[in-house]
């Protein structure tokens, strides 16, 4: 089972959604967390959408957004995605 399965995940992605809300502005860490906290549950497409979510924010993806990415698509099976998220990191 995965750590970040079930209640977990969704109770830290609802804190994460509070920050916001709180007017809390998330950074790179933040967007980088809820990426992977998508990826350990197979979400793939919110971690997609949380790519753009962070490049419209002005935050600019490193290595580990990438990584975290191709986890995410990989655990999903969505091989074409992981292969586009790998030449974006190039």
């Amino acid at each position: 089972m995965c750590v970040w399965a079930g209640s977990q995940w969704e109770r830290a992605d609802k804190l994460l959604r509070h920050m916001r809300t709180a007017g809390v502005k998330a950074d790179r860490v933040t967007y980088n967390t809820r990426i992977a906290l998508c990826g350990g549950v197979g979400q793939w497409e919110q971690a997609l959408e949380l790519l753009g979510e962070m490049k419209a924010a002005g935050i600019k993806p490193n290595l580990v957004t990438y990584n975290t990415l191709i986890f995410a698509c990989g655990k999903g099976e969505q091989w074409e995605k992981v292969r586009v998220a790998q030449r974006a990191r190039a």
